[in-house]
């Protein structure tokens, strides 16, 4: 067996997959350190979310602002570290250790572990959690989807067997989605509706799903407790007026500045940088009616795009983009390149035979809070879609009515930026028709999954390449989003709160131990 971390460490074992993702605090103005400022009142910490949380179970939101809220109230086994999205260390663990063969994993929990009413946190909860979270349909299946068996041999003891080996499966333990719950919440489906216990550092105060709540530190939270007592938050759309709330000190902490604004952020104020694991993206509706159930379509506003042009309006001048379906931040091979430059005669080509032959007429939406970035992208991708013939309407939609539009499949096209967390399913989970961007896209393709298996399963560097060849090209053929860019954010905080509380590369927040 292979010691992955053990009490006072903090050390992931196997290479992971995807490049870690670096957190760099690069202030734009002010010492950035809180240094010469006015002491942090760590009492309580104002907060604004661009949408609203439609649920603090770890098995059901997908959204960013649900696993933001359930990071923050659930606890895992273990957590990323400050600035990585690979490395971890320990949570409501002791120690962690994988076989050798990577399938089999022993989680010893930490003694005494107890919920936010007292009640005890035991293995018994950590085994029925992680089963729930396997067997329950919805967007975050699939994090548990390597899981074969649990058992609890005794109180502070799990065994988890997995069907394939994973190096890397102590990262998907720090995903939010593998909260752990009371096992009573695994046998009733009203479990949310009810009065719920919280393992996390922090339990809500007030119904986290409207416009204004408060988190309250848990002082039984089984790991390191935060420095902050209380954490209020406020939903504001609108972007412009959150920032006026930041410069007026209504708001400590903005999680997204525009691109411009961040370079204006001044007094007391700073803007750190994050280089996170999101992509932007145009997703078509694929489904079957739909103008874009096409590929052919798909595929000529996928070459007749330029992404640099369309990334620098939301993310600067350095923007990377991205082309297939790896993450910016991805090492896997690449020896094709999939719409490796902007090729608008191709294009039309693709075009002939289609219902846009002749010119087509569509909308193209975005979240209504993300007119700096999303907003922004759709106004150039309108004009560079006008040589094709393609007239594109652009309607921004508030967040809720967008995200029902989007399950629902009432959309013609949108424009989004998504992520799913460092783990060796990122770029599998998106599509998968059962969660992720495909419930949202509509999309399903039968060979796709087994091409990145073979990914994951390929040993030697011929057979990386190999593997990693079939996977391009079988994205190429089917194209069911089209990439855009790597994402690039600044958040807005106070100075003095620069090294209290901060964004990870996965948007959750850390705050720092007392």
């Amino acid at each position: 067996m292979a010691q992955i971390w053990k009490p006072r460490t903090a050390h992931l074992s196997g290479a992971a997959l995807l490049v870690a993702a670096t957190l760099a605090l690069s202030a734009c103005s002010g010492n950035g350190t809180g240094e010469g400022l006015p002491q942090a009142n760590l009492d309580e910490v104002h907060i604004d979310l661009s949408t609203a949380v439609t649920s603090i179970d770890p098995a059901a939101g997908p959204y960013l602002s649900d696993s933001v809220i359930v990071g923050l109230t659930t606890g895992r086994l273990v957590r990323f570290v400050k600035g990585s999205a690979t490395k971890t260390e320990p949570m409501l663990a002791e120690s962690l250790t994988a076989s050798d063969d990577a399938k089999n994993y022993t989680v010893v929990l930490k003694p005494d572990l107890t919920f936010s009413d007292g009640s005890p946190l035991t293995s018994t909860d950590v085994v029925a959690s992680l089963t729930r979270l396997r067997d329950t349909p919805g967007p975050n299946q699939s994090y548990a989807e390597l899981i074969a068996d649990l058992a609890a041999p005794d109180k502070t003891t799990v065994k988890i067997s997995l069907n394939a080996p994973s190096a890397d499966f102590g990262q998907m333990l720090a995903v939010p989605a593998m909260g752990i719950l009371p096992a009573a919440a695994a046998t009733d489906k009203n479990y949310f509706q009810g009065k719920p216990v919280f393992s996390g550092s922090y339990a809500p105060e007030g119904n986290v799903k409207e416009n204004s709540f408060t988190l309250v530190r848990n002082e039984r939270f089984g790991g390191t407790k935060p420095k902050i007592k209380k954490l209020a938050f406020s939903v504001v759309a609108d972007t412009p007026t959150s920032v006026k709330r930041l410069q007026s000190g209504d708001v400590d902490l903005v999680p997204t500045l525009p691109q411009d604004v961040s370079d204006q952020i001044s007094g007391d104020l700073t803007a750190p940088m994050v280089d996170g694991l999101a992509s932007m993206f145009i997703v078509p509706n694929n489904r079957e009616g739909s103008l874009f159930h096409d590929a052919r379509i798909r595929k000529a506003i996928a070459w007749a795009i330029d992404r640099k042009t369309l990334a620098t309006p939301a993310y600067g001048a350095d923007a990377k983009v991205q082309t297939g379906p790896y993450p910016v931040i991805a090492e896997y091979p690449q020896p094709v390149k999939v719409y490796s430059q902007q090729d608008v005669a191709q294009a039309k080509t693709l075009l002939k035979g289609t219902a846009c032959q002749s010119g087509c007429t569509f909308t193209a939406s975005y979240f209504a809070s993300a007119s700096d970035d999303a907003g922004r992208v759709a106004t150039v991708l309108q004009q560079q879609l006008e040589p094709l013939g393609m007239k594109m309407n652009i309607q921004p939609v508030e967040d809720q009515q967008f995200i029902q539009n989007s399950i629902n499949g009432g959309f013609d096209l949108n424009v989004v930026t998504f992520s799913k967390f460092n783990v060796p399913s990122s770029a599998e989970g998106i599509f998968d028709p059962k969660s992720t961007m495909c419930i949202f896209a509509g999309c399903n393709n039968d060979d796709i999954e087994p091409a990145f298996r073979a990914l994951f399963g390929a040993q030697t560097p011929q057979q990386q390449e190999a593997a990693s060849t079939h996977v391009l090209q079988v994205f190429e053929d089917w194209t069911p989003i089209i990439p855009i860019a790597g994402v690039t954010s600044r958040y807005g905080v106070r100075s003095n709160l620069v090294d209290v509380i901060g964004l990870q590369p996965n948007s959750e927040f850390w705050i720092a131990g007392q």
